[in-house]
């Protein structure tokens, strides 16, 4: 469970970072 987790959660940075790169 923690593995899949941590998966999603370094995938909602990546989105996060994405997002805010496309806004700038």
């Amino acid at each position: 469970m923690r593995l899949w987790t941590g998966i999603l959660m370094s995938d909602g940075m990546i989105l996060l970072g994405w997002s805010m790169l496309k806004n700038v």
